[in-house]
């Protein structure tokens, strides 16, 4: 018996190889293979360095199977919070140095971190508060010439450029910021920032504060993440999770963007619903404040009005002992009430900051989004349905779409048979699979967006790291290295290619 499974093991390891390699190989050669959807195309663009695709892989899954190896002895010395600790620690730093490998196929290298920022197209609200330098030009653009923002800004809310202003302040102020600026980044790099966004030596460095901030904004989002899969999976399995987060070709794809800082907010909101095991109207009233603070940040916060609710009603049917109805009930009618509540307060107290009324802001956002759909031709919302689940997988590894349709089959029949009374992490999987299928069906993922969906990719990569653990019996210490491997591959193929 136990030699079939070993032998059916050695066909599955096998069969995961090839059906990887081939994939990269598929990309590498047939990028426009992939790109079927009549209103956008994936640009092909080939800017990478073809001799570094495989070292760079070879770089990160090295770095990978020395945390792992780290994190198992970790866990022989350490549990409980601990452990918890240590492991918040590595994913933050390799959350970190995650993007800063992996752009290192790209011909600029790490240096394209900072071009980024300054690039109007890519985070815009830099350019935004560049351009209008007051909070009074800005809500005036709003107000009266929603066209003169960047892409980004009309579809956002003014928080995002009024933090960029104030960055650009600081900068401003601080000669010792400058001057380390100045010793952190090359003269000849620094001359040709100048010459192409007629950029001084302050806004430089106002734009490498900004990149700190998304950077940490990475690593937290890791964090947050794994301490979120946490409360429904064992510490190894979110450890693994997590790594495997940091893998994905969406972890570093649009790198640096603010959807890294919305992330934060959305699993900061979630942890904070789920940490009280009774429920609390604390819990909720502060889940419900951190959720409208985001808002102010962007309009995609607002989904977790959604997640938490889901979230909770997982915890709450997982938990032991069983509860009765009206116990769930009554938990997730403190979390809305007083979470509705939480929020109401943030958004009041965002309209003393940007002197906006937020229903006003939304409105103008809407019209925004709208505005930037009809420009690009992106306007059949029943293609970017059918279209988002295919690129968000794409975008996600061709290993995680393996392992999610696996843990998929086994959560469904589960799910059928016990509802609803489901084991913790069969309940997670329930409503992570009813929150996508909300998310997807609102029509509200557009263009980039299904990459950029970064709160949810925590709960996507934990989903399949459940699938490849039905089948490790036999190979428990060592696919893992595989997987991570592969995954840091297709990365490396997929960054050098688009």
């Amino acid at each position: 018996m136990e030699s079939r499974l070993h032998r059916k093991g050695i066909w599955l390891v096998l069969g995961l190889l090839l059906a990887c390699v081939s994939f990269d190989l598929l990309v590498y050669f047939q990028p426009d293979l992939w790109n079927h959807n009549s209103e956008y195309q994936w640009r092909v663009l080939r800017h990478g360095r073809k001799s570094m695709i495989v070292p760079v892989a070879l770089l990160w899954s090295g770095l990978m199977s020395i945390a792992l190896l780290g994190f198992r002895r970790l866990a022989k010395s350490f549990s409980g919070r601990k452990l918890d600790g240590w492991a918040a620690v590595l994913i933050f730093v390799l959350g970190i140095l995650s993007p800063l490998v992996f752009f290192q196929v790209n011909r600029f290298g790490a240096k394209e971190l900072l071009v980024r920022v300054l690039v109007e197209d890519h985070t815009g609200y830099f350019s935004d508060a560049v351009k209008f330098k007051s909070r009074a030009a800005l809500n005036a653009a709003y107000r009266e010439n929603l066209a003169s923002l960047s892409m980004h800004g009309r579809t956002h809310p003014p928080m995002n450029a009024l933090l960029f202003m104030a960055l650009n302040r600081l900068s401003a102020r601080s000669d010792a910021w400058q001057g380390l600026y100045q010793r952190m980044v090359k003269e000849e790099v620094r001359d040709k920032l100048h010459q192409h966004f007629g950029a001084g030596t302050a806004l430089q460095a106002a734009a490498m504060l900004a990149l700190l901030l998304m950077l940490a904004a990475v690593g937290l989002s890791a964090v947050l993440g794994y301490f979120l899969v946490r409360r429904f999976c064992s510490a190894e399995q979110g450890f693994l999770s997590m790594l495997a987060l940091i893998c994905l070709p969406a972890f570093s794809a649009k790198t640096p963007v603010m959807d890294q800082v919305y992330a934060v907010f959305i699993l900061t909101a979630a942890l904070t619903a789920c940490a009280h095991k009774k429920g609390s109207l604390w819990h909720g009233l502060l889940s419900g404040f951190i959720i409208g603070v985001g808002a102010w940040l962007s309009p995609s916060v607002w989904s977790g009005v959604f997640l938490l609710p889901l979230l909770v009603l997982a915890r709450e049917l997982g938990a032991e002992p069983r509860k009765k109805f009206r116990e769930v009930y009554e938990s997730l009618l403190v979390l809305g009430l007083s979470g509705f509540a939480g929020a109401g307060f943030a958004l009041w107290l965002g309209s003393l900051v940007t002197k906006l009324n937020y229903l006003e802001v939304f409105q103008l956002n809407r019209t925004g989004w709208f505005l930037n759909n009809t420009f690009s031709g992106r306007i059949h919302v029943w293609k970017w349905v059918l279209f988002n689940p295919y690129e968000y997988f794409f975008w996600a590894s061709l290993p995680i779409f393996l392992g999610a349709v696996v843990q998929f089959v086994k959560s469904s029949a589960i799910i059928k048979k016990s509802w609803p009374e489901l084991p913790p992490m069969h309940g997670f999987f329930a409503a992570a699979l009813l929150f996508a299928a909300i998310l997807n069906l609102s029509g509200q993922i557009c263009y980039e967006s299904p990459r950029l969906c970064w709160f949810f990719l925590p709960i996507l990569a934990n989903f399949s790291i459940a699938g490849f653990s039905n089948f490790t019996q036999n190979f428990h210490s060592k696919i893992w290295y595989l997987v991570l491997t592969l995954i840091s591959l297709q990365t490396a193929v997929v960054l050098a290619i688009y």
